[in-house]
């Protein structure tokens, strides 16, 4: 229902408009803020849907007894996340090939604004199924090995710094910018440099900082509460002691 909603209406504007999208389509679809709720939402049920069926199988392995029940449900289980993994690996490929095979219809244009809504099902699909067993299917197993996971440790942040960035690159030299594997290159290197940076010398010691003065005020609250001491604490706890 929620895919439905955020790609539906690109889907009917796109057949109204003789099978085209514009690129005051393609921002509205993708820029404008509300236009993505529905793919948050989709995102939500998809996490819901992951944590309930891990709490489940939390549930048998803790209270069941290894008795025959027990290990039907066992295998059940990793059935489940066999399952699970080749619907992951499924939803990517077709992912892969909508995105290599499909032909260009132009940049934002055409058929490509689609592409802003069309297949977060598809990840969708993905994400419930490689969750499955603390990583089900073989690109979730291909993705957890130790460097590439020390990589995604930046991800946010390559979210946050890769249009900066590559308006700065675009502002460099703006012929080869689109086009150049060697500038692509570079912005990918120096784009996952800037966040690995700020992460490690700038986020990281702020949110260290946070953590300690809200840990230390969380503390003397406490201890005011309990001990009954005027003028520190909460205002609860002021008023009872005065």
């Amino acid at each position: 229902m929620t895919w439905a909603i955020s790609f539906g209406p690109s889907l009917v504007r796109y057949i109204q408009q003789d099978y085209w999208l514009t690129l005051h389509d393609h921002n509205y679809n993708y820029l404008w803020p509300p236009a993505q709720i529905a793919d948050f939402t989709l995102g939500v049920v998809t996490a819901s849907l992951v944590l309930r069926q891990a709490n489940k199988e939390d549930a048998l392995a803790e209270f069941q007894a290894p008795d025959d029940g027990a290990l039907l449900e066992g295998r059940n289980c990793m059935n489940n996340h066999v399952l699970r993994g080749l619907m992951a690996d499924f939803s990517l490929l077709v992912v892969f090939l909508l995105v290599v095979f499909t032909p260009t219809s132009g940049f934002q244009v055409g058929w490509e604004p689609l592409f802003d809504h069309g297949v977060s099902i598809f990840f969708a699909i993905f994400l419930y199924g490689s969750a499955a067993g603390n990583g089900a299917g073989n690109f979730a197993k291909l993705t957890s090995q130790k460097a590439l996971r020390a990589a995604g440790a930046y991800s946010f942040e390559v979210y946050l710094f890769q249009y900066p960035v590559h308006k700065l690159y675009f502002i460099w030299d703006k012929e080869t910018a689109h086009n150049s594997p060697e500038v692509f290159m570079t912005f990918f290197l120096s784009l996952w440099l800037v966040a690995g940076l700020y992460t490690e010398f700038i986020e990281a010691p702020i949110v260290r900082w946070l953590r300690e003065i809200t840990s230390e005020e969380v503390s003397v609250g406490a201890a005011a509460t309990l001990t009954g001491e005027p003028g520190i604490g909460p205002p609860s706890s002021r008023v009872a002691a005065e």
